[in-house]
């Protein structure tokens, strides 16, 4: 059970993503899915936030999935499409299933993803981050990422890829506090995310990406996990030992090999925390650095579904929109825009 101590530790982090983020209102359906690997803590904070804000939560337990984006139980599924609002506080995250995907899109259901979320991670600067802000931050890297038509990225541990962007659905920024319908966010102990698909079905990426850390497996890689992309599909793995479970993923499971994404973090407070986490969650939302999936990229506007979806990292990538250069070895720029930092005073916010 919660102490009181504990309650004010983390319960800015937690307003943060039910309020500030999810929305909700008195006479909402909030649905809670978890599963036993989770901390029964969490559940209880989200809970009561909830339903001080006036809201019904209902809370389903499940066993946890195999791998990443695992179908949920049917039963989960169909609970999924009667809430208006939906957190996942999970294991291996759903929030990639047909499941989910029904119930943001064809029920209107705002859905937060919530995957290896931890009592720490809630207590850190990143899950407070003002919600307000990481929109403008998210506006100004619009601006750039959103007009382009082409992108480069490349890091020194030798990633070279290039590609057309296709895909005008971006995601995870959240563009709108609160959400709206419909709307995605994944608070991984942290807010700020931008993304797209990069339109594999179409062929349109190309090259080399080597990365940091890779999910399912815990720290910094000691030999990187080499992807080669040829025409938006990964045709080569190469690597260290991790190698042989992204190799059988691509080869044997439909759509594995599909490119699904490149996203990068907006957070400048969110901690690359590669050593406590599977997932790599928060370390996703760290400014200016990038994951990369392949499988499923149905919910970020593409048109391939896979029974997976698999996010590797790259600490410091360096990405040019265009002609415009975004990400500089890591350090996203927009974060010394005027407008942001002056509206980082306004917050009492630095970095």
């Amino acid at each position: 059970m919660l102490n009181g101590l504990e309650i004010a530790d983390i319960m800015e982090g937690v307003h943060n993503c039910v309020v500030n983020c999810a929305g909700v209102k008195k006479g909402e359906h909030v649905l809670i899915v978890t599963d036993t690997k989770s901390e029964e803590r969490i559940i209880q904070a989200l809970a009561a936030m909830c339903t001080a804000q006036g809201a019904d939560v209902t809370t389903i337990v499940m066993k946890p999935r195999d791998w990443p984006m695992q179908e949920p139980p049917e039963v989960v599924a169909q609970a999924m499409r009667y809430a208006d609002v939906i957190f996942t506080p999970v294991y291996y995250s759903i929030s990639h299933t047909r499941a989910s995907i029904v119930a943001r899109l064809e029920y209107g259901a705002r859905y937060l993803n919530l995957p290896t979320l931890s009592m720490d991670s809630l207590k850190s600067e990143a899950a407070r981050f003002p919600a307000p802000l990481i929109s403008k931050i998210y506006e100004k890297v619009h601006e750039i990422w959103g007009r382009a038509k082409k992108v480069h990225i490349t890091a020194e541990n030798g990633t070279d890829v290039t590609g057309n962007i296709v895909s005008k659905f971006f995601t995870g920024g959240m563009p709108h506090f609160p959400m709206q319908e419909g709307e995605f966010l994944a608070f991984g102990g942290a807010m700020g995310i931008y993304g797209m698909w990069p339109g594999g079905a179409e062929g349109d990426a190309n090259g080399v990406m080597y990365f940091d850390a890779a999910h399912m497996f815990v720290g910094k890689l000691d030999v990187p996990l080499k992807y080669v992309i040829k025409n938006g599909r990964v045709v080569e793995v190469d690597g260290g030992k991790e190698a042989e479970h992204f190799r059988n993923i691509v080869e044997n499971v439909p759509n594995g090999d599909h490119l699904a994404e490149w996203m990068i973090g907006l957070n400048p407070k969110a901690r690359i925390i590669l050593d406590e986490d599977v997932t790599h969650v928060e370390a996703h939302r760290h400014a200016g650095a990038l994951h990369t999936a392949i499988g499923n990229s149905k919910v970020l506007g593409g048109n391939v579904y896979a029974n997976v979806h698999l996010d590797n990292f790259i600490i410091e990538p360096t990405m040019k929109f265009d002609n415009t250069v975004l990400v500089d070895k890591g350090k996203l720029l927009v974060l010394d825009d005027p407008e942001v930092q002056d509206m980082a005073k306004e917050y009492g916010v630095s970095w």
